[in-house]
């Protein structure tokens, strides 16, 4: 019962959250250029955000017009339909909370498998390609910032979360790793090991990942 109350406060709050969403869309389209454009102005470089034209308000509005619409109607059609969406999330929620729990036990079995395992030459093997891939990145990790990070972080991962995960104007803003590196940013500062610690994890990570799944299918 308790898993039910959790599912229904979510999904009703999602719905809420969405309705919201156009109603504050509505809102918005009701700010006048004058004003958007003066905020913008404060905010840029050199005070003067001569991009942001009527032309490119108007498209803003209209497109934001279509979205507060489309969040406003979705909201309702979910709240018409309610019961039939809640009944299959629930479905939904129990067949992926089965396949976890069998998932981890079969994760637990075959680690427990792999380490009775008489053969342990490539364990050893395992663990000298895991100690030399950690060096190798501890080596990088302090080195001069390269372009492509630099861009990453000062266009996006260093922005607010919002602006950093909604632009996509090149690709390379990858989105997890812009909200990893963000996150980094803001615990451990403005350092260069900081700005690469979410790629140090997650390459150091993919080692053992590669050898079980390896393992798994080839033996």
């Amino acid at each position: 019962m308790k898993d039910v109350s959790i599912l229904r406060f979510t999904f009703y709050l999602a719905m809420i959250s969405i309705f919201c969403v156009g109603l504050l869309g509505f809102l918005c389209t009701l700010l006048p250029y004058e004003w958007v454009k003066f905020q913008l102005d404060t905010l840029s470089v050199d005070g003067n955000a001569n991009r942001f034209t009527q032309t490119v308000y108007h498209n803003i509005i209209f497109k934001l017009y279509l979205f507060a619409t489309a969040s406003v109607i979705l909201s309702c059609i979910v709240f018409l339909c309610r019961h039939f969406l809640l009944e299959n999330l629930y479905k939904a929620y129990q067949q992926v909370k089965q396949a976890s729990r069998e998932f981890w036990t079969d994760t637990k079995l075959y680690v427990h498998h792999i380490h009775r395992d008489p053969d342990t030459l490539h364990l050893y093997g395992l663990g000298l390609i895991l100690f030399g891939g950690i060096v190798f990145r501890v080596l990088y990790l302090f080195q001069p910032i390269r372009h492509d990070e630099a861009f990453t972080f000062t266009n996006y991962a260093s922005k607010p979360l919002l602006l950093a995960l909604s632009n996509y104007s090149f690709p390379n803003n990858h989105l997890f790793h812009t909200l990893c590196v963000h996150f980094s940013f803001l615990i451990f500062g403005n350092q260069t090991w900081a700005i690469r610690l979410p790629a140090f994890i997650a390459g150091t990570i993919t080692l053992p990942i590669a050898y079980l799944l390896a393992r798994a299918l080839y033996n």
